[in-house]
């Protein structure tokens, strides 16, 4: 089912699937087939082992593999088909099918907007949900008063970009710590660091949601402001 997989006898390379057939040796010990998605992890190579007949056949399928993730850590993930609906796990969620997912993703987190996705069908599929609190939102739309008969008060803009722009550097920041505490936690399992990648999440999610209102702010401002 990948055309574009790369066919190898030990480790010399013979060529692409789609070549369908390959003449080796008799010398060989195993024939492998490498998915195209060759610089990513979770696609397992085909695996045969040689045998003494002039002919192998390799019947190469590869399961598509999926890592669901989202920010803040710790958020479920739902499968929706038409009316039925099946949990995927707590994310990071990692999943291989024998087919494509079909349907939407959906990440689910008490006090956050629910996120939805449509999963990708390549062998490897990467999903991030970016779940905004919804405290945040609903305290960001009384900050935006418009006044289309007034004259514009650059000092707004400056403010609104200002905000943008640290609330998008904290964001990458404790993102980034969370993420290297839960490397951490997924090497050691101290239960010490949950609470922690949990708050970092939290505070990355917070940020990103004033950067998010930062830049609408200032979106507003140019298409309504004198």
């Amino acid at each position: 089912n990948d055309p574009r997989a790369h066919v190898y006898a030990d480790a010399t390379w013979l060529g692409q699937a789609s070549q369908e057939t390959f003449a080796v040796s008799n010398a060989f010990e195993e024939i492998r087939v490498v998915s195209s998605a060759i610089a990513t992890w979770g696609v397992p190579a085909v695996r045969v082992p040689a045998t003494r007949t002039d002919t192998l056949f390799v019947d190469a399928q590869f399961p598509y593999a999926y890592r669901l993730e989202a920010t803040p850590y710790k958020a479920s993930v739902y499968l929706q088909q038409g009316d039925g609906r099946a949990e995927l796990g707590m994310t990071p969620v990692l999943l291989s099918r024998d087919e494509p997912l079909s349907g939407t993703l959906q990440f689910v987190r008490e006090g956050f907007a629910t996120v939805e996705l449509t999963p990708g069908s390549d062998f490897w599929n990467r999903h991030q949900a970016v779940m905004q609190p919804l405290e945040a939102t609903a305290q960001g739309a009384p900050e935006v008063r418009l006044d289309v008969e007034t004259q514009r008060r650059r000092w707004i803009d400056y403010s609104a970009l200002a905000v943008a722009a640290v609330g998008g550097a904290l964001a990458v920041h404790y993102k980034s710590e969370a993420d290297k505490r839960f490397d951490l936690y997924a090497e050691t399992g101290d239960p010490a660091l949950r609470p922690r990648i949990e708050r970092l999440d939290n505070q990355s999610a917070i940020a990103l949601g004033a950067m998010q209102t930062g830049i609408g702010i200032f979106a507003l401002r140019l298409v309504f402001g004198n």
